[in-house]
């Protein structure tokens, strides 16, 4: 029974000598880029070594927190349709429109 316990303890062993270079940690050599196979969890590979990163929650609280014109509106970042905006995309309309008319009318002929 001991001479069981000990086969099972130094299987153990070697399992995790054997696997753990498989498993990067921080400073650790590592193969392309991001996560990858090679580094854990919060860690990406940068320049060939596994690198923590410490990543922002996804969303926002304060408009700060949002990229320049853009509002945090429901932890989420928006962008509101300005003026200009609106001038440009009623001008596309209508020259869809004008053109869609134009086949119309050159069908019927």
């Amino acid at each position: 029974m001991i001479t069981n316990v000990l086969k099972m303890v130094i299987s153990v062993i070697l399992f995790i000598f054997i696997c753990a270079p498989a498993f990067g940690k921080t400073g650790d050599k590592c193969h392309g880029e991001g996560r990858g196979q090679t580094c854990e969890e919060g860690e990406f590979c940068r320049e060939g070594f596994c690198t923590r990163v410490y990543l922002r929650p996804p969303g926002c609280k304060e408009f700060d927190d949002c990229p320049n014109d853009f509002h945090c509106y429901n932890k989420k970042c928006i962008a509101y349709i300005t003026d200009e905006d609106r001038k440009i995309l009623a001008e596309g309309r209508m020259k869809l429109k004008k053109k869609m008319e134009v086949e119309e009318k050159r069908r019927r002929h």
